[in-house]
């Protein structure tokens, strides 16, 4: 378990974090929403993420959408609107 990237707190993905730009704490947990903890697929519904979608981590699959395309090829799901593999932007 990763703690959050924006204060170092252990707690949950998506629990109050006063130095997060999205007021919830981000973890780069892998297999697991980064704006929520759940380990739905990536570009499933998510309240708490920007893009509105999981973000999940997983190798050699699109943070945003769950691809395996390959990073930089189109996706509608990721906020450059290229695949991202790893850490999402």
């Amino acid at each position: 378990m990763s703690n959050c990237i924006y204060c170092n707190s252990s707690s949950s993905a998506g629990q109050s974090c006063q130095k997060s730009p999205t007021k919830g704490h981000v973890k780069n947990d892998p297999g697991k929403c980064s704006y929520c903890g759940s380990s739905s697929s990536a570009g499933q519904s998510c309240q708490k993420s920007p893009t509105k979608g999981h973000v999940v981590m997983k190798p050699g699959k699109c943070s945003y959408c769950g691809s395996s395309s390959s990073a930089g090829q189109s996706c509608q799901k990721s906020p450059s609107r290229g695949h991202v593999h790893g850490v999402f932007q």
